[in-house]
């Protein structure tokens, strides 16, 4: 059960910071209504990353708690 607890809070601490790091990057290109200066490469690779790392999860039989932040990175991606 504590290790169950500890997971849960990793898993909200990490979508927190996530968030914190994602969201006003999102903001500053809605409001600019430019993606001047973002590399497509590089958000691509992200996006792949995330991806195969979730497959791979899901293919193994993880439990969701694992890596349910990874569909949220990507929907921000």
């Amino acid at each position: 059960m504590q290790s169950d607890t500890l997971l849960h809070i990793a898993n909200f601490s990490t979508l927190l910071v996530c968030m914190v790091l994602k969201f006003p990057q999102i903001f500053v290109l809605m409001r600019a209504k430019c993606s001047t200066g973002i590399s497509l490469n590089s958000l691509l690779l992200e996006l792949i990353g995330f991806i195969v790392f979730v497959t791979y999860q899901m293919y193994y039989d993880y439990p969701p708690p694992t890596y349910l932040e990874y569909p949220i990175l990507i929907a921000q991606g």
